[in-house]
């Protein structure tokens, strides 16, 4: 994997439109320190992404698209276990992209990036309490 690859890791459209439909407490707050969370490393990756002259995505893959196009159209619980289900499938193909940059990476600067790997990390874990309730 390239430094490449996990500069375009993070989320290109904010988990915020996640909080409202959520039915229960638990999956708006994740939901909220998600869009915490990312915004804040968002903020850290453009000015590497601008340094390595690698242009953010502004609009999301077909893929990415279809999923959020299927969780806008839930509600409620519905909507909370699809949201969590897919936010735990997310994490572990970024955590896994995360790893590979940091064992095999050559751009220390990208690696050191990956560093927030056990913020990642953390977000699994949440993700699969909070799908485990639903």
């Amino acid at each position: 994997m390239t430094g490449s690859r996990v500069l375009r890791c993070q989320v290109i459209v904010n988990p915020s439109f996640c909080v409202r439909p959520a039915r229960n407490s638990v999956s708006s707050d994740f939901a909220e320190q998600m869009v915490g969370d990312h915004s804040q490393a968002n903020e850290k990756l453009k000015p590497l992404a601008y340094e390595k002259s690698i242009e953010m995505p502004k609009q999301l893959n077909n893929d990415d698209q279809q999923v959020l196009d299927r969780l806008e159209k839930l509600k409620g619980a519905d909507f909370d276990k699809a949201y969590m289900t897919q936010t735990v499938a997310d994490h572990e193909k970024d955590i896994a992209a995360f790893e590979n940059e940091i064992s095999a990476g050559s751009e220390p600067d990208v690696k050191a990036f990956a560093e927030i790997l056990p913020k990642l990390t953390h977000h699994l874990e949440m993700s699969r309490e909070i799908e485990a309730k639903h």
